[in-house]
């Protein structure tokens, strides 16, 4: 009986095999996309904004009890424990996240949250899809962003460099001289999260439920004004 059903089975592969995994491949495109993040988003243009942004300084000190609930991971949709507060924003890094802000003319606290919720300040973190690191760069998008091997998203200088630069990109592409800062933050964390293309395309009204609270709850942690709620 095992010997008939085992022959059974290489027979539907031999024979169907090819569609099978076709078919396969499809669904679990279906099933993940709202967790594509980076992938297949499109290319962001590495560019910058020409004039002087001028944000202002954000508080150093997080919004009241931000942090003490769980948080979507950007690539899976997995939930990690958040449950670490922000003391005084003392966070690992720090030294590393204010370099980097600094350079791209952004509150040091944006980068620093986007690293909380992504990785929990995890280096070595992986998500189900295969972002890597602190920022939870994908493959293509390290590429892009760094144009270095991708086993260098585990060291938390390099993926902090790239975070930065990717959030100055994102800026660049959604600038908008009418829009609140607020605003603008809010379109890079939904395009961080769940891809830039997705955002353009769709449209930022039609973004999963586990993104939004991705992009409230960052706000909420930085002193932004929310965009969802």
């Amino acid at each position: 009986m095992i010997w008939k059903l085992l022959g059974s089975g290489l027979f539907v592969v031999r024979k169907y095999g090819g569609k099978v995994m076709v078919i396969f491949a499809l669904v679990s495109l279906v099933v993940t996309s709202p967790y594509w993040s980076q992938i297949g988003a499109g290319p962001v243009e590495m560019a910058t904004v020409e004039a002087d942004v001028g944000w202002t300084p954000l508080p150093t000190q997080p919004a009241p009890g931000v942090g003490a609930d769980a948080g979507s991971d950007a690539q899976s949709g997995e939930w990690v424990d958040t449950s670490v507060q922000f003391p005084d924003w003392s966070c690992p890094y720090k030294v590393l996240f204010q370099r980097e802000a600094k350079k791209g003319d952004f509150p040091w606290q944006l980068l620093s949250s986007l690293a909380f919720f992504e990785s929990a300040y995890n280096p070595r973190a992986v998500s189900k899809v295969g972002a890597r690191g602190l920022l939870q760069f994908m493959p293509l998008t390290w590429q892009e962003v760094m144009g270095t091997p991708f086993v260098n998203a585990y060291d938390p200088e390099q993926s902090i460099i790239a975070g930065a630069k990717y959030l100055v990109a994102l800026r660049a592409h959604w600038w908008n001289g009418d829009w609140s800062h607020d605003k603008i933050v809010a379109y890079m964390l939904a395009s961080y999260c769940w891809g830039a293309g997705n955002v353009r395309r769709k449209g930022i009204g039609s973004t999963p439920a586990s993104v939004r609270r991705y992009v409230d709850q960052i706000l909420a942690a930085t002193g932004y004004e929310t965009f969802f709620k």
